[in-house]
């Protein structure tokens, strides 16, 4: 059986009123010396290489690999509880939320995924040409858009293509 591992939060008081950094910000040889340690935790899961911000700065979805599949991982900031679980079987590539924090979409392998971070987690698969290299919601929310051989965007709500471009043609 395989042994799932709950992070044990380490109380930091820099984590109390302390605003959670937007993910446009960038980190520069300017700013290097602002950063500081919010909260550490061992999450045992070796091949993290994905991570996002839910536009409120209350979850963080980390993308994992392990001998089973990659799966995402949502944590709630405040406990450091793992509140949305999500296995796929291809690597992650890309993570991003929706403008209103509702909705994900990933992307793994030769597909990208879309669902709804309520209910069971629904899930609308879209196959690709190439392996997905980056996923991000138009600014409404409406359209998500994907990278791979083509850039192709797709309608959030039900997974549908609306239109491909670039690339090879």
């Amino acid at each position: 059986p395989t042994r799932t591992h709950t992070p044990t939060p380490r109380p930091s008081p820099a984590i109390t009123g302390t605003p959670v950094p937007t993910s446009g910000e960038v980190i520069s040889p300017e700013n290097a010396a602002q950063i500081e340690e919010m909260a550490r935790w061992d999450i045992r899961v070796s091949g993290s290489n994905q991570v996002s911000y839910s536009p409120d700065g209350r979850l963080l979805a980390v993308a994992h690999h392990t001998s089973n599949g990659d799966i995402v991982k949502c944590y709630d900031l405040t406990t450091l509880a793992v509140t949305y679980l999500v296995r796929v079987d291809d690597p992650i590539s890309a993570l991003a939320f929706s403008p209103d924090g509702k909705t994900m979409a990933v992307g793994s392998g030769r597909a990208v995924r879309i669902w709804s971070l309520g209910a069971d987690a629904t899930r609308r698969v879209q196959a690709e040409q190439g392996y997905v290299s980056d996923v991000v919601f138009s600014p409404d929310g409406e359209s998500v858009a994907s990278i791979s051989d083509r850039i192709y965007l797709w309608q959030a709500t039900d997974g549908m293509l609306v239109r491909s471009f670039g690339g090879g043609g």
